[in-house]
């Protein structure tokens, strides 16, 4: 794939946000990509650290977009797709800023997009960072009641997840979208802001007809939550609000008191883990949790609200 006239155009969009060392790590990775009709843009979203300026030292031959002030991930990457098409892309890579990629991954994403008409978006094998054979992903699972999990999550790869198969959805860490699902489906929706949005827009291709895929033979390297710093109230509050969002729009009407009775079920579950190991955040994290209750239920959507008596997340 080495003819350009012939190859379709990616365009790679990297968002960041105060992480100017794994963007840094991102971008070098991505000089070593085999695929030859591939650019590169880096969004930064309302970054307060050094990142633009180093960046832009770094890799002045890279087009930086600023958003000026945290749009979230959604819209964040938002900006950067409607940029690609702007530019004529074929398909748009999102790819994280914390995540590393295997000289051959968009070979293999844009090889399988292209192979089969009808998928619409392709995600790769990904690997947790610090241990290159633990799987972190290797496909998306919605349940009948919204919730959705990672194929081989965790676990160890001896190959049991090799085959190219369609998935429930691809995660928002390595999503290689085609531009015509995008200008039928739309882009992300930007109330999400983090967490949920990738399933969501999924599962809307899919309603259109367009297959999700996973890719096996094309690997990335994820670090896991550098955005969240971990498992943080921030992390808790989007989680929940935005699984009763995603609920609410996917889940059929008659499926939807079970799917609130899980959830409460998830956040006593919650309660319970925070109450017996408060070294993990404990309060601070069940009471961003049920914030997020409060809120959906409210209907407040797009950035979190900065409650004091939580702390400063966002």
């Amino acid at each position: 794939m080495n003819d350009t006239k012939k190859t379709p155009l990616v365009v790679i969009v990297v968002l960041n946000w105060n992480g100017r060392d794994d963007t840094v790590a991102c971008l070098e990775s991505l000089r070593g990509l085999r695929y030859r009709n591939a650019r590169v843009l880096i969004v930064d979203n309302g970054s307060t650290d050094d990142s633009v300026a180093a960046l832009n030292d770094r890799f002045p031959d890279l087009r930086c977009l600023q958003t000026g002030s945290n749009l979230g991930f959604a819209e964040g990457n938002n900006i950067g797709i409607r940029f690609a098409l702007a530019e004529g892309a074929d398909y748009v890579l999102l790819l994280n800023n914390d995540a590393t990629v295997e000289p051959d991954a968009l070979d293999r994403l844009v090889e399988a997009a292209e192979s089969r008409p009808d998928v619409g978006i392709v995600g790769p094998k990904i690997y947790y960072a610090g241990e290159p054979r633990r799987v972190w992903f290797a496909g998306g699972m919605i349940s009948p009641l919204g919730r959705l999990g990672h194929e081989g999550w965790n676990r160890i790869d001896e190959g049991q997840w090799d085959t190219p198969r369609e998935t429930g959805y691809v995660t928002g860490c390595a999503f290689l979208v085609k531009r015509r699902v995008l200008e039928k489906v739309g882009l992300f929706a930007p109330e999400y802001f983090l967490l949920f949005e990738e399933a969501d827009l999924c599962v809307r291709a899919r309603r259109e007809g367009f297959r999700c895929w996973v890719e096996p033979r094309a690997v990335v390297y994820h670090k896991v939550s550098a955005s969240f710093g971990g498992f943080s109230p921030q992390y808790y509050y989007y989680f929940v609000r935005n699984r009763l969002l995603f609920q609410r729009r996917h889940v059929i009407s008659g499926r939807r008191w079970a799917a609130r009775f899980y959830l409460w079920y998830y956040l006593t579950r919650l309660f319970v883990f925070f109450t017996v190991t408060p070294h993990r955040g404990g309060w601070r994290n069940l009471a961003a949790a049920c914030e997020g209750i409060g809120d959906a239920l409210r209907g407040r959507w797009f950035q979190r609200r900065v409650h004091r008596h939580l702390g400063q997340d966002s």
